[in-house]
């Protein structure tokens, strides 16, 4: 297990399906080799992009690493940029929209782990 990790140096896998577009993910940046209790993706979401989850049985926390959106959790619709968190429940619908010309670019903590991705 690498004690530091350069995440530039993992590349983007574009993200397809219902409820997505213009995104992509540098995934496993916290996975199986460094614990079970949770992974870690960085998601990335091109300008006029959204990323739309259902609700789902993970609990998910996002930290906003850059960009300007739009999140909704729920009922609830707040404006997102840099240094904001959201926390999604399990069971939660939730949606996450890009207001800028930037990527919006964010950090998602899953728990329990994501597991099962295509190779």
């Amino acid at each position: 297990m690498d004690h530091v990790l350069n995440t530039e140096q993992i590349p983007w896998t574009l993200l397809s399906g219902a409820g997505l577009r213009g995104c992509e993910q540098r995934r496993n940046i916290i996975a199986n080799d460094y614990t079970d209790a949770y992974s870690a993706d960085v998601i990335r979401v091109a300008p006029g992009g959204w990323f739309i989850a259902q609700a789902e049985d993970v609990r998910c926390s996002i930290s906003v690493l850059a960009g300007v959106g739009k999140a909704h959790v729920g009922e609830e619709n707040s404006l997102v940029m840099a240094g904001a968190v959201i926390k999604i429940s399990d069971g939660i619908p939730h949606k996450l929209e890009n207001l800028s010309d930037e990527f919006l670019v964010f950090l998602a903590i899953y728990d329990p782990p994501q597991t099962g991705y295509e190779e």
